[in-house]
């Protein structure tokens, strides 16, 4: 695999790609899906069975994907995508899971209200809501407010960042800035109560270790971070498939490219290996390439490596 790696970097010289890029041409939908995240997804093997386990259900279940896609569609009609990230950008709260958050709390509907009392966009409680400036009474409720609930809801998640930031300086503990917004996720469906607290203390900070210190009655709040980055992961795959998304030349593009070009000077048993190398690399890359594409570049080099055993 070593000799493979480094005939690559001799071949490819240094006019290498910083990485593939895919582009729908909308500065919103690409920052939420296909650029570099703000915060990274939850490690460890108990959050990414969950995560897998929550994207199937979307996958295959309409009663959880109608929600998320009719609320998608609000949100890009409204143009409400850059109201969210502007708010966001104010607050310097990261964009990309708020959007999925409010996707999943409300379908982004304005008059949704669940059974305990929490209501529009953003899932307020009534005294939440007051506490970050919204008005609710009799009268007039403003947690059905397009932006100024939304300005509620990012100032929320600032400050449950805030609260995580203290527990990680009284505790002594390395916590990383993308963990730190996890537990604010956590936080927005379960609060910053003792419970959630007692759970950030066993996991040490780490939230790889969160689904396993949190008991499994609380089954909302143990897959509630699951759930944004499942449904994010579906949603990704949507748009893929209803926009009209670019997918620019990728890294293995331009390494196949460069095979092409030289495979004549290498012998054949290093050919095969690098063909299968360059196949992985594909694979690798899956979400960056149409399937049709992916096809026709798979039987091709099938195709290749038939002729050279």
């Amino acid at each position: 695999m070593k000799t493979v790696y480094l005939f690559f970097l001799v071949l490819l010289g240094s006019a290498l790609p910083a990485g593939g890029v895919v582009t729908t041409g909308d500065f919103y939908i690409d920052k939420l899906f296909f650029k570099k995240t703000t915060v990274g997804g939850p490690q460890g093997r108990t959050n990414q069975a969950l995560i897998l386990k929550w994207y199937n259900y979307y996958s295959d279940h309409e009663k959880y994907q109608k929600p998320l896609r009719e609320g998608w569609k609000r949100m890009n009609e409204g143009d409400d995508l850059k109201m969210i990230y502007d708010v966001c950008l104010a607050y310097n709260v990261p964009f990309e899971n708020t959007v999925t958050l409010a996707l999943i709390e409300s379908g982004w509907r304005k008059y949704i209200e669940s059974p305990v009392g929490a209501k529009g966009y953003w899932q307020f409680m009534p005294n939440t809501a007051r506490a970050f400036g919204l008005t609710v009474n009799s009268r007039v409720d403003e947690r059905t407010d397009k932006k100024k609930s939304t300005v509620a809801a990012v100032k929320y998640l600032r400050s449950l960042k805030d609260i995580v930031d203290g527990w990680r300086k009284e505790h002594g503990f390395y916590v990383s800035e993308s963990e730190r917004w996890l537990w604010a996720l956590v936080m927005y469906n379960r609060g910053p109560g003792k419970k959630t607290k007692d759970a950030f203390k066993s996991a040490r900070g780490k939230f790889s270790r969160y689904p396993d210190v949190v008991h499994e009655s609380f089954r909302e709040t143990r897959n509630y971070v699951a759930k944004i980055y499942g449904a994010k992961k579906w949603l990704k795959e949507y748009v893929t498939s209803t926009m009209n998304v670019t997918f620019k030349k990728s890294f293995v593009d331009y390494v196949y490219e460069r095979y092409k070009k030289n495979s004549a000077m290498v012998p054949s048993k290093l050919q095969q290996r690098q063909l299968e190398e360059i196949k992985r690399m594909y694979g690798g890359e899956k979400n960056m390439h149409s399937k049709g594409k992916l096809k026709q570049v798979f039987g091709e080099i099938d195709r290749e490596l038939s002729s050279l055993k």
